[in-house]
């Protein structure tokens, strides 16, 4: 019987496939986590040390600036899984092999974005927290902006769900790495190019409109 939506030992077998990368990345990711408030503590103690700042000057921190490196988890770890899970789509015997499994192309696709998207969560959310513990012990002055940290890992966590989608399709429509990079560049940017595109006319058409009065 073909499982038509999701099948678990797909999902657990790309997790095993997918922890080379999960676990270097994490590996990098906690380095930053725990170095980078150690090094603000140590740079901050020397500050004070020297009189060059008070101890009770405040400023709110956000979490690209206390854990900058979570940008690698939409940007570059889950584009790379999705390419190591998907490469057989650009070789005609591994996508012999994984269409005969008896699972749907739904089910295939539902189960290997799956056990990326459970990197990409782990990641964030382990390291963030990390970060978050390392800047408890060793504050630096800084107050750390809660419901901006969450939006920001929202809004992460959402981006890599976006590539991940955009180079699927790039990947169904073409064969080859490059082409498969080539088409999703254009399927994730392209969207930005027509708005841009339509403001510009716009603008060369009703040149009198004020600089905030259009919607793009």
């Amino acid at each position: 019987m073909r499982k038509r939506f999701f099948d678990v030992g797909l999902y657990a077998d790309a997790l095993r496939q997918l922890r080379l990368i999960g676990i270097a990345a994490f590996v990098v990711l906690e380095r930053e986590a725990i170095l980078l408030p150690l090094a603000n503590w140590f740079s901050r103690q020397q500050m004070l040390t020297n009189g060059y700042t008070a101890s009770n000057v405040p400023y709110i921190a956000d979490l690209l600036e206390w854990h900058p490196l979570v940008l690698l988890c939409p940007f570059l770890v889950a584009p790379l899984m999705m390419l190591v899970l998907f490469h057989f789509l650009n070789k005609r015997s591994a996508s012999d092999f994984y269409h005969a499994l008896p699972n749907t192309r739904v089910s295939l696709f539902m189960s290997f974005t799956a056990a990326i998207m459970t990197w990409v969560t782990a990641l964030l959310l382990l390291t963030t927290a990390t970060d978050l513990l390392m800047f408890r012990l060793f504050p630096s002055g800084g107050t750390i902006n809660f419901p901006s940290a969450l939006t920001m890992l929202f809004n992460l966590w959402a981006a890599a769900l976006y590539l991940c989608m955009s180079l699927g399709i790039g990947m169904s429509l073409t064969g080859t790495l490059f082409t498969n990079i080539v088409v999703t560049v254009l399927l994730v940017f392209s969207p930005r190019l027509l708005l841009f595109a339509m403001h510009e006319s716009l603008i060369g058409v009703l040149p009198i409109l004020p600089p905030g009065s259009q919607p793009f």
